[in-house]
């Protein structure tokens, strides 16, 4: 172990390399497609910034092959918070116990979403700040923490519980954590006014959910993280989310809490926990579960593993759990690298959920398109979404009077509806009926 830890960053990086090597032989999915149109956060302009240099433009004349370009610098990015997560951990604690704890942020399931996602180039970023902040806080640096934090939340809003983090630290310079408290406010309201207005953002009153009722399924959802970071089994980007005793969840949260807040390392618990706040609590999002909002968060979390993981004997142990978990996440990402790939994964882990159908239906040809919801059409007559979806695949299979029937159905859920009427012109079109 002493002759690994006099070089850390090379073995963080093979370590990335092993389990991420074919992250940049991916493609893109879910919000990657805006890129092409040039849609942008108006509350993460610096990952916007990012994605400019990152050769945006290339989107336009080569499409999907560009997608490699854009996770290779994410593939990076998670290369330098690795370093960065042994850089502050050790200030914390002793090496070694920073290095495995480093390994297991590298490697751990729940970052392959983060890193396999271009989209989610905005939480990569956030976290490489967030530590920047962190690292310069412990070294009696606070004004460039500051600094670093409002570089952190200017690339995403998730950062913006990081002050509650520095105030667990007994060397409280009051004046910078005074002015961290006025960042994290002013970008705080901002991001929930930009989410509140901005149509199709899946946050605040289009969430589809009450704040009360988003704030009980945390508690379910919380839980299933901490289960996630000890099994990472079951991973899916669309997860099905049972919130029946998320009070429960949100008590013995708290338990754990107060129990080990009078522990030094327990504080890195605590402060794994803060950091969830922003986007298991304040404002409802549409999707209750997503694996990226624990990337930051394992960083703390990572740290207790570590520290318990320094302590098994002979030292050789500790290659058997990194082993397992650098598997699974290299499975994660092999899940990650087509749209048909990943959605029959999704689909296969969460059953009884229409996005993941619905995704893949998109991703296939027409005929298995049609083969793949006419069970679902059966279930779910009332769908409209499945009725639009196999319409579209009949007209593109060439069969118009298929469509017809479908999207004619679509219609008739949606009598008002702008899309119903026009799939509908367009399968009448194709029957070669004059449509006025």
């Amino acid at each position: 172990m002493s002759r690994l830890l006099r070089h850390p960053y090379v073995w963080l990086a093979l370590l990335v390399l092993a389990v991420f090597h074919a992250t940049p032989g991916g493609s893109f999915h879910l919000d990657d497609y805006s890129l092409f149109d040039g849609a942008g956060s108006p509350v993460r302009p610096l990952t916007q910034l990012s994605f400019w240099l990152n050769g945006t433009g290339y989107l336009a004349d080569r499409g999907q092959q560009a997608a490699g370009l854009f996770l290779l610098v994410n593939v990076l990015l998670h290369f330098a918070n690795s370093c960065l997560v042994f850089d502050v951990l050790s200030r914390l604690t002793d090496r070694r116990a920073a290095l495995l704890g480093a390994m297991i942020f590298a490697v751990h399931p729940l970052q392959a979403e983060a890193v396999n996602y271009v989209f989610a180039r905005a939480t990569l970023l956030a976290a490489l700040f967030c530590l920047f902040t962190v690292r310069a806080w412990l070294d009696g640096r606070p004004w460039l923490a500051s600094a670093f934090f409002l570089a952190a939340v200017l690339s995403k809003e998730d950062a913006l519980a990081l002050p509650l983090v520095l105030t667990l630290d007994h060397r409280r310079a009051w004046r910078p954590l005074a002015a961290l408290y006025g960042i994290a406010s002013v970008a705080g309201a901002w991001s929930v006014w930009a989410v509140v207005m901005t149509p199709g953002s899946g946050a605040g009153t289009q969430a589809g959910i009450t704040p009360l009722a988003y704030l009980e399924a945390q508690g379910a959802v919380i839980g299933r993280y901490l289960c996630l970071l000890v099994w990472p089994v079951g991973l899916t980007l669309d997860p099905e989310i049972s919130t029946q005793y998320g009070w429960v969840g949100w008590l013995i949260l708290l338990a754990v809490a107060a129990a080990v807040a009078r522990f030094r390392p327990g504080q890195l618990a605590i402060a794994g926990l803060l950091l969830l706040l922003p986007s298991s609590s304040i404002v409802p999002l549409q999707d209750l579960s997503a694996d990226r909002r624990m990337y930051l968060q394992l960083a703390a979390l990572a740290g207790l593993a570590g520290l318990a993981l320094a302590r098994l004997r002979p030292a050789g142990l500790v290659a058997a759990p990194l082993a397992v978990l650098g598997l699974i996440c290299w499975q994660q990402v092999g899940h990650w690298r087509t749209e048909e790939s990943l959605w029959r994964h999704v689909t296969a882990m969460s059953p009884s959920k229409l996005r993941p159908k619905i995704q893949l239906a998109r991703a296939v040809s027409p005929a298995a398109c049609l083969r793949l919801l006419a069970p679902v059409a059966q279930q779910q007559p009332d769908e409209y979404a499945i009725a639009a979806e196999m319409g579209r695949c009949a007209l593109q299979a060439g069969d118009p009077p298929q469509a017809l029937q479908h999207f004619g159905r679509a219609l008739a859920l949606r009598p008002n509806d702008v899309a119903a009427k026009a799939n509908r012109d367009a399968a009448l079109k194709a029957l070669g009926v004059a449509v006025r």
